[in-house]
């Protein structure tokens, strides 16, 4: 079963008691094949405990086969003659980090992500944004937990292969809610700038501030580009609640908003897909392998481009191309032009790249006015864009290379120190493989929900619960035409002589659509309205007068 396993390592015990029998004869129980598949995949994969003391001679290969990068490891001696325990790992690629300063911009996510194994970590992860918006990992590192001293650990090495960025553009970090970050960031960075994630400022914000308005109002205020927007859609919400109101502007503006900065479209997690759950060596291996592939592969895509920028920017130029044609153009002279786009008046220095909009300054991209303008001019308006959105900032980006490293039989573990696992920690409870969601987001696999989060009560008619948990009386239903109908009939059925008199019955039916019309029933559906005895009733009925 090593091949099918090596092949698919979610390969279900069903599956593998269905191959078991059909190849050998043989019908193993699922608790065999459980223990089987454990030991097999311990086999291909490796055992986790013994993954951490070959941690020492992976380093070393690393640096041996691509010079440049940096790896530091960090053990916790719990006597002085004990051997260390394994704490924190980092590694960085030369490949990544030239990429990175020579063809990105100068932003940097900062995230996290707990690690599956028995026993468990955290990988931290820096990622930027290439020139076609693509997800470009820089450095990982695993360490124990989430806290003031693991963050110092990884942004100290992490200032020490980027340094400190250019006084022009320095480095801008962008990371989750995480309240240990900024004290590290001010330590040993301080000329950069922290900014929040607007996703998990927005799961905080709603736990207190629920509704559709408020989300829509705060969204319009993430993505406002100047500051006139961003306060009318601040000043909208202050209009549906001054308590959502102020909590938000108890956050500082720089820190959350479009104008200030921008934020990643790729989640790192979801890039590593399954790596989490192996031991931490063939995690590491697997990241520098999907890294080694990603480069080779978007290096091929940018000799591919037959423009001077990626189809990602390309959709947005598009976009205000076709939103520029509903602008009128007033030039001024010089660089310097008047776009009046729906009522509105927008001032366009092309010298100084600059527009009252700001989403040209923000993005990098030209707005729909700038488009307007670079139309005007004959210009290709591909030359409107930042350089780092460029063909050769891309390739520079990819230019380089993650060397291979020799098989694990080859290396040397002898002449390093040996690391032990860290302690094993079982907490109570099966252990939990997939994220915890909040109650309106979607589910894995899928965009967007399936139903409605609004609940609509069928008894008051009020939104916010259903008619189950309605604290109202409940209302009384309006008895339908047909049971009218039938009530009436069962009355002067009563008063029928014989079961013979069909005029009697038709008289009946008569007497019922006039008694509708006085009850307010539209006229239209008495008209049509028929009623049908069954035999077996006119049969049974013994009417008198």
């Amino acid at each position: 079963m090593l091949r099918c396993l090596r092949a698919n390592p979610k390969m279900t015990l069903e599956s593998m008691q269905v191959e078991v029998q059909h190849k050998y004869g043989i019908e193993a129980s699922l608790t065999q094949l459980y223990r089987a598949r454990r030991k097999a995949l311990a086999d291909i994969e490796g055992n986790h405990a013994k993954s951490y003391s070959l941690l020492p001679a992976y380093a070393y290969e690393v640096l041996k086969s691509n010079p440049g990068s940096l790896v530091k490891i960090k053990g916790e001696m719990l006597t002085p003659t004990s051997t260390p325990m394994f704490q924190r790992f980092f590694i960085a690629f030369d490949a990544m980090i030239t990429g990175f300063k020579s063809g990105c911009r100068p932003f940097i996510g900062l995230d996290g992500c707990h690690l599956k194994g028995p026993y468990g970590g955290i990988l931290l992860a820096a990622v930027g944004l290439d020139g076609n918006n693509g997800l470009f990992p820089i450095v990982v590192a695993i360490v124990e937990m989430e806290g003031s001293e693991s963050w110092t650990f990884f942004i100290d090495h992490l200032q020490t292969v980027l340094g400190h960025g250019s006084e022009a553009k320095p480095w801008t970090f962008m990371s989750d809610m995480q309240k240990s970050i900024e004290p590290v960031l001010a330590e040993f960075m301080p000329q950069s700038a922290h900014r929040l994630c607007c996703r998990h400022l927005f799961a905080n914000f709603k736990k207190v501030h629920s509704g559709l308005l408020l989300r829509k109002c705060f969204w319009e205020a993430a993505r406002a580009y100047n500051q006139i927007d961003f306060n009318q859609a601040m000043e909208r919400m202050k209009d549906i609640s001054e308590e959502a109101h102020k909590w938000l502007s108890d956050v500082p503006t720089h820190k959350w908003a479009r104008h200030a900065f921008d934020n990643l479209t790729e989640s790192f997690n979801s890039w590593l897909g399954q790596l989490r759950h192996k031991p931490v060596l063939s995690l590491l291996e697997g990241i520098r392998t999907k890294v080694m592939s990603r480069i080779q592969k978007r290096y091929a895509k940018g000799m591919t481009w037959t423009g001077s920028v990626g189809s990602h920017v390309k959709k947005r130029l598009a976009k205000a191309q076709n939103a520029s044609r509903i602008c009128t153009l007033l030039y001024c002279g010089g660089d310097v032009y008047e776009v009046i786009d729906d009522g509105h008046t927008f001032q366009l220095n092309m010298s100084t790249r600059t527009c009252t909009c700001r989403e040209w300054q923000v993005a990098g991209i030209p707005c729909r006015h700038t488009v307007s303008a670079l139309t005007h001019k004959r210009v290709n308006i591909e030359d409107g864009c930042d350089p780092s959105y460029k063909l050769e900032a891309y390739m520079q980006c990819y230019g380089g290379m993650i060397h291979p490293i020799r098989d694990q039989r080859y290396w040397e573990p002898d002449q390093f120190h040996k690391l032990d696992p860290p302690p094993l920690r079982r907490m109570p409870g099966r252990p939990r493989k997939n994220r915890r969601r909040e109650a309106d987001e979607a589910p894995a696999g899928a965009s967007h929900m399936k139903r409605s989060q609004t609940l609509r009560c069928t008894n008051c008619k009020e939104f916010g619960h259903n008619r189950r948990t309605c604290q109202r009386a409940p209302v009384k239903k309006k008895k339908g035409a047909n049971s009218q109908v039938l009530l009436m009939c069962s009355i002067f059925c009563k008063i029928m002589c014989s079961t013979s008199c069909n005029h009697v019955l038709s008289a009946v039916i008569i007497m019922c659509k006039i008694n509708l019309r006085d009850k307010g029933i539209k006229p239209h559906k008495v008209k049509h309205l028929k009623v049908k005895f069954h035999p077996s009733v006119l049969h049974n009925l013994n009417l008198q007068l």
